[in-house]
């Protein structure tokens, strides 16, 4: 059995047909469009918000809810496609009613804003979302921060406005993707953690607003700043005319609220990296605590660093390429794990192992210039004195046994 669910939005909403029996709209009248906000869920993949577009007619059904962000558990080679970042998304359509209940159920927070659409372009919307909404037109390719829910509703509103949304290209972004990303997880450490870890460089880069709209919420405020041209007979007005709360936000069931900045990491991570040097230090002539901590810093180092290079090189998902952080999660930390069990063991280090701690340690070293380029000086701050503390606890522990003829 396939699931399909929604991006940042509803678990488990099935695709459905609109209610029957509802009274037929008036097509001498035009639909009035709006813009629907909803907010973070606990899962992670809700942790973003999400958006959708809302058409109403003039019977009685409520209106049709166009929601880009579904996907299908049940699709062919699904996790594959996850991990490589060929993911594929589609348009779907749902009735308010349902909409506006699975969201009461999840104590989610439903803003609409009611846009001020010419009978013209009220018309032009509706009809591009009914044809996208069609099995053979509903799929797109993903992408979080390029292609997603919310981008594809702006995209769809700046095209029906004449370009009217692309004012916000001309205002800088208040956050980078990264800072968006981490103030958005922020409620989940865990996950916070590994989107840091994974993102490269092009993460930290300046936007505009209209990239930065790739966040719902930003969306939301960004539109309240958009104003239609005058046209013929038409005066120019904003492009919202209207906003009001559907369903209001249950504290007792909803997600934690996101801050509004992001969370200042590197005291954390220079705490926990002061720590970690402590504990290498005081257990250096007790060989197997210190071989364990060791190890594990090895082990994760490497882990990850192969992780990046695999994003890096494999995969599509281009805000991970170039990903600085590998000078202190280095493949390299593999190679060196054998030079630790020596250590560890009391006998003198060969040549290559020597060379596999030092060759960690200088990469290391050079990853002093990467905040430069990537907001990574949080990540220096812990694994830049672990390895170094690292490699001189081993070179020590094998110079105490070193025979002259090493």
């Amino acid at each position: 059995m396939s699931w399909r669910v929604p991006c940042a939005a509803a678990l488990g909403a099935l695709l459905l047909m609109a209610v029957p029996g509802t009274a037929p709209a008036d097509d001498h009248l035009p639909p009035r469009i709006s813009l629907l906000t909803f907010g973070p869920g606990a899962i992670y993949w809700q942790r973003f918000g999400h958006n959708a577009l809302l058409v109403r007619d003039h019977g009685v059904g409520g209106g049709t809810v166009y929601n880009y962000g579904y996907f299908d558990f049940g699709q062919e080679n699904f996790l594959a496609n996850f991990v490589y970042g060929r993911m594929d998304y589609r348009l779907a359509a749902d009735t308010l009613s349902r909409t506006v209940a699975q969201y009461h159920r999840e104590g989610r927070e439903l803003h609409e804003q009611v846009l001020d659409l010419s009978p013209t372009q009220a018309r032009e919307l509706a009809a591009f979302l009914e044809w996208n909404a069609r099995p053979e037109n509903a799929a797109y390719r993903y992408d979080y921060f390029l292609q997603a829910c919310s981008t594809r509703v702006r995209d769809a509103l700046d095209m029906v406005t004449g370009g009217a949304l692309r004012i916000l290209e001309a205002a800088p972004a208040e956050l980078t993707l990264r800072e968006q990303v981490l103030r958005l997880t922020a409620p989940d450490p865990p996950l916070m953690l590994a989107l840091d870890l994974i993102l490269g460089p092009p993460a930290d880069r300046p936007r505009t607003l209209w990239e930065e709209t790739f966040v719902p919420e930003v969306l939301e405020e960004a539109v309240r700043g958009v104003t239609l041209e005058a046209r013929g007979s038409e005066p120019a007005r904003p492009l919202v005319r209207q906003e009001r709360v559907l369903v209001a936000r249950d504290p007792a069931r909803a997600a934690a609220v996101p801050p509004e900045q992001p969370p200042a990491l590197a005291p954390w991570f220079a705490g926990a990296g002061l720590l970690w040097v402590v504990l290498l230090l005081a257990t250096r002539r007790v060989r197997a605590l210190w071989l364990i901590l060791g190890g594990t810093q090895l082990l994760v180092a490497g882990t990850a660093g192969l992780v990046m290079a695999f994003i890096g090189v494999a995969t599509a998902h281009w805000a991970g390429w170039y990903n600085l952080n590998m000078a202190f999660y280095n493949p390299l930390a593999w190679a060196a794990l054998p030079a630790l069990w020596t250590a560890a063991r009391g006998h003198p280090l060969r040549r290559w192992q020597r060379a596999a701690l030092g060759m960690l340690l200088v990469v290391a070293l050079l990853g002093v210039a990467a905040p430069f380029w990537q907001a990574n000086l949080h990540h220096l701050l812990f694994w830049l004195p672990a390895h170094a503390v690292l490699w001189w606890t081993a070179a020590g522990q094998a110079a105490a046994t070193r025979s002259p003829a090493s």
